[in-house]
């Protein structure tokens, strides 16, 4: 199975990729991968109850692996 994150968008079929993540599960994703934040404090950042951005966090994590893992022909 080959696999292709190309920044243009598309697949190289022409076919679209998946959906960015939303907003609010990029800035969370955001914070606790890039800047380093706990999910607990990306939480109180975000003024979200912890499990919520525990939810979210998990969320965001499953459809950026899912959309990286998309098999190309």
């Amino acid at each position: 199975m080959r696999v292709w994150s190309g920044a243009d968008g598309a697949s190289r079929g022409g076919t679209p990729r998946r959906q960015r993540l939303s907003p609010e599960l990029a800035d969370l994703a955001r914070l606790i991968h890039w800047d380093g934040f706990s999910v607990t404090e990306a939480a109180q950042v975000l003024d979200l109850d912890t499990f919520i951005a525990r939810t979210r966090y998990a969320r965001a994590r499953l459809d950026v692996r899912t959309a990286l893992m998309v098999p190309v022909d």
